[in-house]
C-alpha cells in the first residue's frame, strides 16, 4: 500500500502544473442540394462556394514546421453524407509514391485522411484514409486501446494525380458515423496527410508533441444542420463451400464443407448499434502461428476472426476479454481420454461450435459508452467405442455455454474516463461457471500532462459446492507530456485470481513495482530527426507466500536520422539471483529454481521503408553467470517493393540457447529409471535451436482485387545432455539418468516442425461485398529424436501429417438506406 500512497502524492504534487494547450481551428461545412459525383475533379458549382482550409503544419519529421507542399481542404454535406475535397500540393508530382496495397494498408504510399470525433470526447473517433493509389483505409480510434483497422465502413472515394500534386474526394455516409440526434451538429475533426517519399506527415490542426494523444488534438467542424441519423440497417449474407484433405499415418481422407450464414448490423438509435453473426464461418481466417511451448504458461494467440476484432474497443477495456476463448477447446476435453477396458476413442472435437454472437455498443451524448456482448456455443461430445460389445457411448466434453461481457465507460473531463466491466461464463449442468467484475480509470489534469491510471477486479469460479474468489489491482501515477516523463506503478494479483475462462493471464500470484524515467527529443538536432531513451526498475514478489522473486534494470535508446535510418539498443540486467516459482510446476509453489544473474543486450537497425528495398536487423545476446549458459538470437527482415503491384516481406529468425535449463515432465517414466521420488522435481539442461522463416507476398491488381500469400516454416530442436534434481534451495543436482528407457529409446529430446501456407484471393466486386478464395496448407511433424539438420527437418514435415483446405466464400452487402433510396 505504500506504493499506492506514493502514487497519489506524486499526482497531487504535479496536478497543479499548468501548460497551455494549443488552440482548436474551426472549419465550416456548407449544405448542397445538388448531386456530387465522386471523381476528384470537384467541378460541381457548390465546391466554389465552400471555404478553403489550408495551413497544415508538420508533425514529423519536424513538429509544427512548414510542409514540403500545402494541403487545401473543403467540406460540404447533404442529407445523406459528408463530402471532402482535398488538394495535396507537391512540387514533384512524378515522384509521388502510389503503390497498390490491400484494403486497410497504406504500405509505402502517400495518403490523405480525415478523423471524426462526433461526440467531442477526445477519447474515441473514426478515421478514413485514402492512399494516392486509391486504396481505402478505415479505422476506429481509441485513446486507450489504440487503432482498430478491422472495422470496415462502406464509403466512396476517388483520387487522381495532377500537375500540382494529387487530389482526393471522399463521400462519408452518415450511416458510417454515429452522432447525436440534434438540429445543430458540432464535431471534432482532423485532417492529415503523409508525403511518403519524404516521411513527412502534416495536420490541419497542429499536433503538439508535448501533449499525449491524437484524438484530443482535433479541430472543430461546424455548419452541419438539420440532418437526422439515418436508419442504420444492413445485412451481409454469405455462402461458403470447400474441400479438405488430411494425410497422416492412417491414410488420406477427403471431405467437403459447405454452409451459409449472415452478419447483421442494426442502428438501434443514433448512438447504439447491434452487430450479430448467425452460423458464423471463419474459413478464410489466417492460420495461427503455433510454437513448441516448453514454458509453464499458456501460449497467447492473436484474434484474427473479423467479428471479434471489429468494433471491440469498448470490450477491450482493461484487457479482461480474450475472445479466443469462444470457439476454443472443450473445457472437459480430457474426460474423453478416460477410457475403460476394451474402449477406443473414435471422435473428440478439438474446438467448440459457435451458434451465434451478438454485440451492442454505442455512446450517449453525455459520454456514457455502453457495450454488451453475448455468444453461445453448442454442446460438444466425444464418441467412444467398446470393441468388445460394439456399442458406442457419448461423453460431454463441453456443455451448452453462454459467454457475455457488459461494459459501462464514462468519459470525464480532460480526456479522462472510468469504466466498469463484467465478464461471465455460464455452463449448463455440473461444470463450473465463472465471473469477473472489474474497473479501470484514467484521470488527467486539464493540460493532459499528468495522469493517474488504475485497474481493479474480482474473479469468481462457481461450482455447485463452493466458489473461489481472487482479486487484482493496479495503480500508476505518471507525467506523460513534455520531453522528460516519469512514472511509478504497482500491481497485485492474488494467488486465486483467475480471469481465464473469458480472459487471458499468463500467471497470477504477483506483487510488482515499476519506476520509469524517459526522455524524448522530437526537435531535429544535428544528424537526427529525433531520439528517445528510457530506464525502468522492476521489483517483484509473490503474493502468497510473500517472497522475493525478481529485480531487474531495463534501458532502451532509439534514434532516427534525417535520412530515416533508425537504430537503437535495449538492455536488461538482473544483478542478483532471482527465484522462479512457476517453472517447477508444483501446485503449492513449494519449490523454486534459483535463476542466475544475467545480462541482455539487443541492438537493432531499420532502414528507410520508402525505398524499394529496406532491411530490419536485430541481434539479441543474453549471458548468464554460470555453466557457460547463453542465448543468441538474430532477426533479419528484408522487404522489397518490386513495383506498384508486387511486394515481399521476408522474416528470418534464428535462436540458439546453450545450456538452457527447464522443467522435465517425468510422469510417464518410472521413478526407478530416473532415480527420483514421487515428490521430486526433475530439470534438464539442454541445447535448443529454433529457426523460423516466413515470407509474405502481396500481388495487388487494383484497389479492389488482391492476392495475399503467407508462408511460414517453424523448426524447434531440443537436445538434452544432462538431467538434474531440483533441490529445496533452488539449486540443481546431477542425476545418473541419461534420458533413455531400458531399450535405449530417447524419451525427452524433441524435433518439432510446422509448415503453413495461407493463400487468399479477395475481390471487392461491390461496396461491402467480397469474393474470397482461400487455400490453407498445414504440415506437422514431431518426434523424440533430433533430426540431422534443418533441411532434413523440412523433408520430414511433408512426409508426415499434412492437411489442405480450399474454400470459396461469397458475401453480399445489403444496405437498407441504399435499397429504399433506389426504390
Amino acid at each position: 500500500m505504500s506504493a499506492l500512497r506514493f502514487c497519489i502524492l506524486v499526482l497531487l504534487f504535479v496536478i497543479n502544473t499548468t501548460l497551455l494547450v494549443g488552440q482548436q481551428r474551426t472549419i465550416e461545412a456548407i449544405r448542397t442540394e445538388s448531386n456530387i459525383k465522386i471523381d476528384a475533379f470537384f467541378d460541381e458549382p457548390i465546391w466554389e462556394k465552400a471555404a478553403i482550409n489550408s495551413g497544415f503544419l508538420t508533425a514529423e519529421p519536424i513538429p509544427k514546421g512548414k510542409p514540403n507542399g500545402d494541403t487545401e481542404v473543403k467540406i460540404i454535406y447533404d442529407n445523406t453524407a459528408v463530402y471532402i475535397a482535398a488538394k495535396m500540393f507537391d512540387p514533384e508530382p512524378d515522384k509521388i509514391l502510389k503503390p497498390y496495397s490491400t484494403r486497410d494498408e497504406t504500405q509505402n504510399a502517400s495518403w490523405f485522411g480525415v478523423t471524426f470525433d462526433t461526440y467531442q470526447n477526445g477519447v474515441n473517433g473514426v478515421a478514413f484514409l485514402l492512399t494516392a493509389a486509391g486504396v481505402q483505409v478505415d479505422l476506429q480510434l481509441s485513446a486507450d486501446e489504440g487503432d482498430d483497422d478491422s472495422w470496415d465502413a462502406v464509403w466512396e472515394s476517388d483520387v487522381r494525380i495532377t500537375d500540382y500534386g494529387w487530389a482526393a474526394e471522399l463521400k462519408i455516409p452518415f450511416a458510417a458515423l454515429r452522432f447525436p440526434e440534434k438540429s445543430i451538429q458540432e464535431w471534432n475533426i482532423q485532417f492529415g496527410r503523409q508525403t511518403r517519399r519524404l516521411r513527412e506527415s502534416s495536420f490541419w490542426n497542429a499536433l503538439d508533441p508535448d501533449i499525449d494523444g491524437f484524438i484530443n488534438q482535433c479541430g472543430i467542424l461546424t455548419g452541419i444542420k438539420d440532418v437526422k441519423p439515418p436508419v442504420r440497417l444492413s445485412f451481409t449474407p454469405f455462402v461458403v463451400g470447400g474441400l479438405t484433405q488430411t494425410k497422416n499415418a492412417d491414410g488420406t481422407f477427403n471431405s467437403s464443407l459447405y454452409g451459409a450464414g449472415m452478419d447483421m448490423k442494426l442502428g438501434i438509435n443514433d448512438a447504439f448499434t447491434l452487430d450479430m453473426t448467425l452460423v458464423p464461418d471463419f474459413s478464410n481466417t489466417v492460420s495461427d502461428q503455433q510454437v513448441l511451448n516448453l514454458s509453464p504458461f499458456e501460449v497467447f494467440f492473436e484474434e484474427n476472426r473479423q467479428f471479434f476484432t471489429e468494433g471491440t474497443e469498448l470490450f477491450n477495456k482493461g484487457n479482461f476479454f480474450y475472445s479466443r476463448r469462444i470457439g476454443a477447446a472443450p473445457v472437459n476435453q480430457g474426460l474423453a481420454e478416460e477410457l475403460e477396458q476394451n474402449e477406443e476413442l473414435l471422435d473428440n472435437p478439438s474446438t467448440n461450435q459457435l451458434i451465434n454472437a451478438t454485440k451492442i455498443s454505442g455512446r450517449t451524448e453525455r459520454g456514457l459508452g455502453v457495450g454488451f456482448f453475448n455468444a453461445i456455443e453448442r454442446k460438444s461430445e466425444a464418441t467412444i467405442l467398446n470393441n468388445a460389445t460394439g456399442t458406442e457411448r457419448k461423453v460431454t466434453t463441453n456443455p451448452l455455454t453462454n459467454y457475455n461481457v457488459l461494459v459501462l465507460d464514462q468519459n470525464l473531463k480532460n480526456n479522462s474516463y472510468i469504466s466498469l466491466i463484467n465478464t461471465n461464463v455460464l455452463r449448463k449442468g455440473d461444470t463450473y461457471d465463472a465471473n469477473v467484475t472489474g474497473t479501470v480509470f484514467r484521470f488527467q489534469d486539464k493540460n493532459q500532462k499528468f495522469r493517474l491510471n488504475g485497474k481493479a477486479a474480482l474473479s469468481q469460479l462457481i461450482d455447485q459446492e463452493q466458489s473461489e474468489l481472487g482479486h487484482t489491482y493496479y495503480i500508476e501515477a505518471a507525467k506523460t507530456g513534455g520531453k522528460w516523463n516519469y512514472g511509478i506503478s504497482y500491481v497485485e494479483e492474488s494467488d486465486t485470481y483467475n480471469p481465464n475462462d473469458l480472459g487471458f493471464l499468463f500467471n497470477n500470484n504477483e506483487r510488482s513495482t515499476e519506476i520509469e524515467l524517459s526522455y524524448n527529443e522530437y526537435e531535429p538536432i544535428g544528424k537526427f530527426n529525433r531520439y528517445e531513451g528510457w530506464m525502468e526498475l522492476e521489483y517483484s514478489r509473490l503474493y502468497d507466500p510473500n517472497v522475493f522473486t525478481d529485480f531487474a534494470i531495463n534501458t532502451n535508446w532509439f534514434a532516427l536520422t534525417k535520412k530515416f535510418f533508425a537504430f537503437g539498443v535495449f538492455g536488461r540486467l538482473e544483478p542478483v539471483k532471482t527465484f522462479d516459482y512457476f517453472e517447477p510446476r508444483t501446485a503449492d509453489l513449494s519449490k523454486y529454481y534459483a535463476f542466475p544473474t544475467n545480462f541482455t543486450i539487443n541492438p537493432f537497425i531499420s532502414t528507410d521503408y520508402s525505398k524499394r528495398i529496406a532491411v530490419d536487423f536485430g541481434f539479441n545476446y543474453r549471458v548468464f553467470s554460470e555453466d557457460q549458459r547463453q542465448n543468441i538470437s538474430v532477426f533479419f527482415s528484408p522487404r522489397m517493393r518490386v513495383n506498384d503491384w508486387l511486394n515481399f516481406i521476408i522474416n528470418f529468425n534464428y535462436n540458439y540457447r546453450n545450456n538452457d535449463v527447464g522443467f522435465v515432465n517425468k510422469d510417464n517414466v518410472e521413478n526407478e529409471i530416473v532415480g527420483l521420488n514421487n515428490d521430486d522435481v526433475m530439470f534438464g539442461v539442454r541445447n535448443r535451436t529454433l529457426i523460423e522463416n516466413s515470407i509474405r507476398a502481396q500481388l495487388v491488381f487494383n484497389e479492389k482485387m488482391f492476392l495475399n500469400l503467407r508462408l511460414r516454416h517453424y523448426w524447434d530442436r531440443v537436445a538434452y545432455h544432462r538431467f538434474t534434481r531440483l533441490e529445496s534451495d533452488g539449486t540443481l543436482t546431477n542425476l545418473a539418468f541419461d534420458g533413455n528407457d531400458e531399450l535405449g529409446n530417447v524419451l525427452f529430446d524433441t524435433d518439432f516442425d510446422l509448415f503453413n501456407i495461407d493463400l487468399n484471393f479477395t475481390w471487392r466486386f461491390a461496396p461491402g461485398s467480397d469474393i474470397l478464395l482461400t487455400w490453407k496448407n498445414n504440415g506437422f511433424y514431431e518426434q523424440n529424436e533430433v533430426s540431422k539438420g534443418y533441411f532434413n527437418a523440412i523433408r520430414n514435415v511433408y512426409n508426415q501429417s499434412q492437411s489442405n483446405e480450399i474454400t470459396l466464400k461469397v458475401l453480399y452487402f445489403l444496405d437498407y438506406s441504399y435499397l429504399t433510396k433506389k426504390k
